[in-house]
């Protein structure tokens, strides 16, 4: 079984308007959420293993999970905290811009005894997938990076950082935690992106090393 220690959110996407007017396409999304949808679309059998908001863009989020035949655990799906949203406006070559709204929200509440209790519920689990927001927010990414040195039989961790440089206040510590989470990592997926604003001027190749 796969695992997916993630965030859940709204995506809203801008869309052409007058200056006056604003106006927002919103879909289901997040890396976590994503990546669990992907691996289930593929017939595997996966958990999603992350906090929903009880409001109505969590509800939104759980009927997804549903629909799409992901696993979860119900008493992680009904926080009081709201939901993780994004807004991204895009330019004229397609690039997107972000602003996230996530202090106080339901995916960084998740602590180290939760994710411990529904990591041990699921007896066959063999791949951990983590990312990517929920590694920069805090709380919540030093109880993912606490629980996983702590769950055994450790199973395989694939790491998908996919830096947002928007949500990080300290970039040192931020670095300080992913080279952590890189430690406990089985495989990892990191673009020349991500790589160039963790180790600024690096050569891509010998970093990657």
């Amino acid at each position: 079984m796969i695992g997916v220690i993630g965030e859940a959110l709204i995506d809203f996407i801008s869309k052409p308007s007058n200056l006056s007017t604003v106006s927002f396409d919103s879909h289901v999304g997040g890396c976590g959420l994503n990546a669990a949808t992907a691996a289930s679309l593929q017939g595997s059998a996966v958990g999603f293993i992350g906090k929903l908001s009880k409001d109505m863009f969590g509800m939104r989020v759980l009927d997804h999970l549903v629909e799409n035949r992901v696993m979860f655990d119900p008493a992680l799906c009904a926080a009081e905290q709201p939901s993780l949203l994004a807004f991204a406006s895009l330019d004229e070559h397609g690039k997107a811009t972000y602003a996230f709204y996530w202090k106080g929200s339901a995916p960084v509440t998740l602590n180290k005894e939760e994710l411990l209790s529904v990591m041990g519920v699921h007896t066959d689990l063999r791949v951990v997938h983590i990312g990517s927001l929920v590694l920069a927010l805090e709380p919540g990414c030093h109880a993912i990076l606490a629980a996983l040195k702590e769950y055994e039989p450790r199973p395989i961790i694939f790491l998908d950082p996919n830096v947002r440089p928007a949500v990080i206040d300290k970039r040192q510590s931020n670095l300080k935690r992913m080279e952590q989470a890189f430690g406990l990592a089985s495989l990892i997926k990191l673009s020349d992106e991500d790589l160039l604003y963790l180790y600024p001027g690096a050569d891509v190749k010998k970093q990657a090393k």
